[in-house]
């Protein structure tokens, strides 16, 4: 099976809401969900913008309550922001080198 061929690709650049799920990796032995986000990552050449989008589906379509779901994103959307302030110094000291 290609990844590359998924149709999920397709879908998320036409803007629709896909989210990537581990389902249940003890079942059929996943490597669980950061290994499923660096294969979509490499096989759909997906930027930090689609990345950011899978992210942020996965808990607008998840089963969380209304008030769970609020909290949920905020504390992503925190976490998130400090990510992309660290990996901005990363890049720009990376650059100067």
């Amino acid at each position: 099976d290609d990844l590359r061929l998924h149709p999920a690709a397709q879908m998320l650049r036409e803007g629709l809401p896909v989210v990537l799920s581990s389902d249940d990796p003890g079942v059929w032995g996943a490597k669980g969900l950061t290994h499923d986000f660096w294969e979509a990552t490499v096989a759909w050449n997906l930027t930090t913008r689609s990345l950011k989008a899978l992210a942020q589906n996965s808990l607008e379509f998840s089963g969380l309550s209304v008030d769970e779901k609020f909290q949920a994103k905020a504390n992503w959307q925190d976490a998130w922001n400090k990510f992309m302030q660290e990996w901005k110094l990363i890049l720009s000291e990376t650059l100067l080198v």
